[in-house]
């Protein structure tokens, strides 16, 4: 139960939060139902989301409050390779990074290349659902499941992937796989949902699929073009370098900082010009007093 992921079984378009936190087996946030929220909110300068569909969502959920656009951000990647070598890999392949569980779409993506044996899949990563999925891509031999890798490998892994494959069916609040992709020049295909095509919009790195024939067709598209995937590749790692690195996160972060220091500053000034006016008026009134007592 979360990503808001509804009665751990669907995506969250509706709130049910009692209902849903009974079905989770988790107590009741009775919380919500006094004005507790409202009173806590006004002490807040501004809440950052790290993408506008996240915003949108707050907004359409009724949260009326200061909201700053503030994306996710990595570190450059290092220049050192791992063991995993390019020319270990006999066919190109398409690659899923990310945890194993059912949200994240991956036993959609291991239907989708049974009845694609031309392409291969590589799935980095490692978590609850693994079994079932190795269970289900069983005798799949165009399907392979390398594990948790160490940085160096899965920067290995990336680099000679012919783009990276998100399927999530969760509302994903940024994508940071997407720009991991981008910060070694690998393109990425994902799912129309959440915040994901926002980051391919962002950046043109990549393609966005909402159906099977979707999705076909962007692989279909970068595995016959390598001018198409190198371009698609230098599209996402120039936007990684423009806006999801430290660089540019740091300086909207510090930016927002200051804005917020000024806009206390200003506030106090007015405060303590009232508080002389008032002082003033104060002043004038004893004043007028004690002459009309002599």
């Amino acid at each position: 139960m979360h990503v808001l992921w509804k009665f751990n079984r669907e995506v969250c378009t509706k709130k049910s939060c009692t209902l849903c936190q009974l079905a989770g087996k988790r107590p009741p946030q009775l919380w919500r139902q006094t004005g507790l929220m409202d009173r806590m909110l006004k002490h807040i300068d501004c809440f950052l989301s790290p993408s506008r569909f996240t915003i949108k969502k707050h907004i359409e959920m009724g949260l009326d409050i200061p909201i700053r656009h503030l994306p996710y951000f990595l570190p450059k990647p290092s220049e050192n390779n791992g063991a995993l070598k390019p020319q270990q890999r006999q066919r190109p392949y398409f690659l899923f990074v990310g945890r194993l569980e059912y949200i994240k779409g991956v036993h959609n993506l291991i239907e989708f290349f049974k009845k694609k044996p031309e392409y291969d899949l590589l799935i980095a990563g490692d978590g609850t659902y693994r079994e079932t999925l190795e269970a289900q891509a069983k005798d799949c031999p165009n399907i392979e499941f390398l594990g948790r890798l160490s940085q160096d490998d899965l920067a290995d892994v990336y680099r000679s992937a012919l783009a990276v494959i998100v399927p999530s069916i969760c509302y994903e609040t940024f994508g940071i796989i997407i720009i991991e992709a981008f910060s070694h020049k690998t393109p990425a295909i994902v799912n129309d949902l959440g915040a994901l095509p926002e980051v391919i919009d962002d950046s043109n790195g990549g393609f966005i699929y909402r159906t099977e024939d979707d999705l076909l067709e962007s692989m279909r598209r970068i595995a016959s073009d390598a001018a198409l995937r190198n371009e698609l590749g230098e599209n996402g790692h120039r936007a990684y370098l423009k806006y999801w690195n430290e660089e540019p996160h740091l300086d909207q972060y510090l930016d927002l900082i200051r804005s917020i220091k000024e806009r206390r500053e200003k506030k106090l000034e007015l405060v303590r010009r009232e508080q002389v006016v008032q002082q003033g008026g104060t002043n004038s009134r004893a004043s007028c007093t004690i002459q009309f007592r002599r």
